[in-house]
């Protein structure tokens, strides 16, 4: 019982940090929650590099607190296994195949 409630808090915790970091964090510019324009929201091609949060600052230094970026044609965005949203798990998994998870899904 003990251990259900220590990983209860571990959750509510990590949830309401996330919460905070994404919503009262100011950005530099351009708020990333804002929705672009209707007639930006289309399909598109882009490479996508999921990679650590330091190497997405480093990519766009001139927006603070940088969750993701483009640069050229290229999306930075850190690494979905991080997270814990749905469409997050949803790339972490695909992620992994990329890597050379089978399609068996062995452990």
């Amino acid at each position: 019982m003990t251990r259900r409630l220590g990983l209860l808090a571990a959750f509510a915790f990590s949830g309401l940090f996330w919460w905070w970091l994404f919503t009262l964090l100011p950005s530099g510019g351009s708020d990333w929650r804002d929705r672009p324009p209707t007639r930006f929201q289309r399909d598109a091609t882009a490479g996508v590099v999921f990679t650590t949060e330091a190497r997405v600052q480093r990519m766009c230094p001139q927006v603070r607190n940088a969750v993701g970026c483009t640069v050229g044609g290229t999306i930075y965005v850190p690494n979905p296994c991080r997270w814990g949203d749905g469409y997050a798990t949803l790339m972490c998994h695909e992620m992994a195949h990329v890597s050379g998870w089978s399609a068996s899904h062995e452990r």
